[in-house]
């Protein structure tokens, strides 16, 4: 879904977070590379008001991203207790990106 703080205000987040088992909120598309972290800060925010954060995931979008925004991300997840992130689209990961989330993921 597009984030509440972004152009697109066409979801009903309470009544989405108490049907879904899980929304992926997708908090990126903000017009910068890496996508500002404050913009994502207020994004998980505004969607936590009304979708409880064990069914909240945070989407990030790898072709923006570098692999130290993509720590920050994680970082943001985990500080908010969301369920988990995805990511926008696998296959755009480069290897740094790879190394990273190995380090970093519990894998």
């Amino acid at each position: 879904m597009h984030p509440p703080n972004s152009v697109y205000r066409g979801y009903d987040y309470a009544a989405l977070g108490a049907l879904a088992d899980r929304i992926i909120i997708m908090a990126h598309d903000y017009g910068d590379s890496p996508e500002p972290l404050h913009r994502v800060v207020q994004a998980v925010e505004m969607a936590l008001i009304d979708v409880p954060r064990e069914k909240l995931i945070l989407g990030v979008s790898v072709y923006t991203e570098t692999a130290v925004s993509i720590v920050d991300k994680l970082v943001v997840a985990e500080q908010h207790r969301l369920q988990g992130v995805s990511f926008w689209r696998l296959g755009l990961l480069i290897d740094e990106m790879w190394r990273t989330l190995r380090q970093v993921l519990p894998i």
